[in-house]
């Protein structure tokens, strides 16, 4: 599992303009098989339950509030 934070992720320009920033949290080769790019949104105190899955990873961008 990788987690990480925007305010610790520098900022880089894109290839074809290096006025627009990026930040990059995954680059090519940092999970081996990407099978699903997803949004949900949780409801204040909603809870997944920890797991994990033989076939896939999962990544979860915590937009707001705390994970």
């Amino acid at each position: 599992m990788k987690h990480c934070s925007l305010n610790s992720i520098p900022p880089e320009g894109v290839s074809h303009n290096p006025n627009i920033r990026k930040q990059v949290m995954l680059r090519k080769g940092d999970l081996p098989h990407l099978t699903n790019f997803s949004q949900a949104r949780f409801a204040p105190g909603q809870v997944a339950p920890g797991h994990c899955h033989d076939n896939m990873s999962e990544v979860f961008f915590v937009e707001s509030g705390s994970a």
